[in-house]
């Protein structure tokens, strides 16, 4: 279907929030405690890769997504991260169609997003403790209506309803029902172009007392990188069932630089119904870590970070919106040195981010 090379389009970071939620609280100095603080809340930031694409590619195609329109704000409206990159390695078998998003114009999606995450920090014998962990269960309620739809553009009015604390330590229970309380009756925005790929996103406007607004702005961001998790583009290409296709992205969040791929393998095509099951790798490069202001002259540095999972993932064509499970599994090491002291700081985590239909 036309041009050679590899499909490149817009792609946002996923993040697991548990991690960014979580503040791990060892029994250790105020300024090395502000650091581990700062860490444990984007460590588990999620999504993207720059890594080469492996030799055995049968076919791709190339296409650069749409250029966000004006209304757009160059910063909170614009997906983070490098173009990434769609690659098809397998058309699959007869009879094979493009995949392509059509939905009518005033429809409504609903979903349900349900977030688990446990992380088990080590700060080794220089933080006083041997482990500590933490465990959260959130879901958030969201409706979707089709405002605008266009052959290059599909604009979603995004709703928020009811949030919950399904499961959460005692620290964090009431801070986390007092934020997900907040997003009831906000909205935003969410853009797609036809093949499913999210071009840009305007956040909610939400109002929170304190430090309860930070934690509010990273479950913004949360709650967006999650649902573009989902949101994962099509190959150019006609494609059948057995179809197989690879996505290549990078991005920085929290801080943090995250290179990931994504293949994905089409398990059913049933009209407009289309499942794959996806296979995940996100590697965090060794680095720096952009830390605020609020931790003074701390610093951070990645050592090494590695993630791997599995998922599925179901697309309506009419509905824009795709629902499935996603679990990823890994550790994450840095090295941490506040006023003139260091530690070295494992994190293994588990998170789990499902999307279902409502």
């Amino acid at each position: 279907m036309g041009r050679t090379g590899a499909r490149s389009v817009r792609r946002s970071p996923t993040a697991p929030r548990s991690a960014r939620l979580q503040g791990y609280r060892p029994n250790m100095r105020p300024r090395l405690l502000a650091s581990l603080a700062v860490l444990c809340l984007v460590a588990a930031c999620s999504e993207a890769d720059d890594s080469p694409l492996a030799d055995d590619t049968r076919s791709s195609s190339t296409t650069e997504a749409p250029t966000a329109t004006t209304d757009e704000k160059a910063g909170d409206d614009a997906p983070p991260g490098d173009a990434a990159t769609v690659e098809l390695l397998d058309p699959g078998s007869e009879p094979r169609r493009p995949l392509r998003l059509a939905p009518a114009e005033g429809c409504s999606v609903g979903r349900t997003l349900r977030q688990s995450g446990e992380i088990v920090v080590d700060a080794g014998e220089a933080a006083g403790t041997s482990q500590q962990s933490t465990r959260s269960v959130t879901e958030q309620d969201l409706t979707y209506r089709c405002a605008e739809v266009s052959d290059e553009r599909i604009e979603l009015e995004l709703g928020y309803g009811g949030g919950r604390v399904i499961e959460a330590d005692p620290s964090s229970q009431s801070v986390l029902e007092d934020v997900l309380g907040a997003f009831e009756g906000a909205t935003g925005s969410v853009a797609f172009d036809d093949h499913g790929q999210i071009l840009g996103s305007t956040p909610p406007d939400i109002d929170l007392p304190g430090a309860l607004q930070a934690v509010g702005e990273q479950l913004t961001e949360g709650l967006e990188a999650q649902a573009a998790a989902l949101a994962v583009p099509f190959p150019e290409e006609a494609v059948g069932h057995g179809a197989r296709w690879r996505v290549t992205s990078n991005g920085v969040l929290g801080g943090l630089t995250f290179n990931q791929t994504t293949t994905f393998t089409i398990t059913s095509i049933e009209g407009d119904i289309v499942t794959a099951d996806n296979e995940i790798t996100m590697e965090l490069p060794p680095g720096p870590v952009e830390l605020p202001d609020s931790v003074g002259s701390s610093t951070a540095e990645v050592i090494e970070g590695r993630l791997t999972g599995t998922g599925t993932t179901t697309w309506n064509l009419a509905e824009v919106v795709p629902y499935g499970v996603q679990v990823l599994e890994g550790d994450i090491v840095t090295a941490i040195e506040a006023g003139g002291e260091a530690l070295t700081l494992r994190q293994h985590q588990r998170t789990q981010t499902e999307i279902r239909p409502r």
